[in-house]
């Protein structure tokens, strides 16, 4: 029995929607492969953060040098934000560290950080006086 105008038609939709979502994902799934395993954004306030930025480091724990494996300063909203920096670790493996002024740095732990994937990791605020 051939098929009815209403079929061919169910049958094309059909047909389209499968080719676009197996194009959707031939093009997802590159991008997952080297998407950030995790990442955090954190938020710094005070009287003056609209009026200067501040110096944020994300830091492994336990370095001796605090040598950063990413860097970046705060926005006028005084947010900021680190992706995993790809050496395999968690967040608890890292703290933040803002230097607020020459004499004044702030180690923010991560120690609490669970990884959500493509989710951020929200760290609570830190409110600084200066």
């Amino acid at each position: 029995m051939p098929l009815t105008g209403k079929e061919k038609k169910e049958n094309m939709k059909h047909a389209v929607r499968g080719l676009a979502a197996l194009l959707l994902f031939s093009f997802l799934l590159p991008a997952h492969g080297v998407a950030a395993a995790w990442w955090v954004i954190g938020t710094v306030k005070g009287e003056k953060i609209k009026h200067k930025g501040i110096a944020v480091r994300l830091v492994r724990v336990g370095d001796p040098m605090e040598s950063p494996v990413g860097k970046t300063m705060t926005n006028k909203s005084g947010q900021y934000a680190f992706s995993d920096p790809g050496e395999g670790l968690p967040p608890s493996a890292y703290k933040v560290v803002l230097k607020v002024t020459s004499e004044l740095s702030i180690d923010v732990s991560l120690e609490e950080m669970e990884p959500r994937g493509w989710m951020p990791t929200i760290i609570p605020p830190v409110t600084v006086y200066w």
